[in-house]
């Protein structure tokens, strides 16, 4: 899961800090649901 999860942010050239930044935290493979990626993908860096 976690190799999968690294490829996604990879694929989308999204950085570990800036989905910290984003999220509040970095997702564990569990806590990742669709609500996350979609505030991931979708709000904007300050």
């Amino acid at each position: 899961m976690e190799t999968e999860l690294l490829k996604v942010f990879d694929s989308n050239r999204i950085q570990r800090r800036e989905v910290v930044h984003r999220l509040g935290y970095w997702p564990a493979g569990s806590q990742v649901v669709k609500r996350d990626w979609i505030t991931i993908m979708k709000a904007p860096l300050d």
